[in-house]
């Protein structure tokens, strides 16, 4: 069904979609030191998505209240950093040494949360869905609960469903010949 096309009042669904981010900055810097090392940083920095609250219509996803209603995910920053050393070992030979750091900071940025106001399902005919309905009532006639974990008053993690990826390090030796 087209469902997720339409809100509660029967209208198309147009908006900001759930990758849309209007703002981005992306700095990168290199530098080549003689002695051998090299060093590299990059930064990201970028609005948050939008989020909107999601019901369940014969167990297809749609936006009752249209998109973006419950605002956006915090902004997006990450700094990345790469190191490498470089030996000569005659005869044309090299030994890397390298180290990849994502995450430099270990932000831990919220990028997902849980958008399913309701525990259960809305089952109207097309004929009620596209004329209309309160989505609060029928959940209700459906015998759904409003699922707790649904919380934007604040507080860690309270309907978190993603961070930021942690920090991750990681090692490399290239032997070139």
């Amino acid at each position: 069904g087209l469902y997720n096309s339409f809100d509660q009042n029967g209208q198309p669904v147009f908006g900001l979609l759930a990758t849309d981010r209007p703002h981005q900055l992306k700095l990168q810097g290199i530098y080549d030191f003689a002695w051998g090392t090299t060093i590299s940083a990059n930064y990201y920095i970028a609005s948050g998505t939008p989020l909107q609250t999601q019901a369940s219509q014969l167990g297809i996803p749609f936006y009752p209240y249209g998109r973006g209603d419950l605002g956006r995910t915090p902004v997006f920053s990450q700094t990345d950093l790469y190191l490498q050393h470089e030996f000569r070992l005659g005869n044309d030979q090299r030994l890397q040494l390298q180290m990849n750091v994502n995450n430099l900071f270990d932000q831990k940025t919220v990028t997902g949360r849980d958008l399913t106001r309701w525990l259960g399902r809305i089952n109207l005919s097309d004929t009620a869905f596209f004329a209309g309905f309160d989505t609060v009532a029928e959940e209700a006639k459906a015998g759904s609960n409003e699922d707790p974990s649904f919380n934007y008053d604040g507080g860690y993690g309270k309907g978190v469903t993603a961070f930021q990826g942690k920090r991750q390090i990681r090692f490399g030796v290239k032997y070139i010949f």
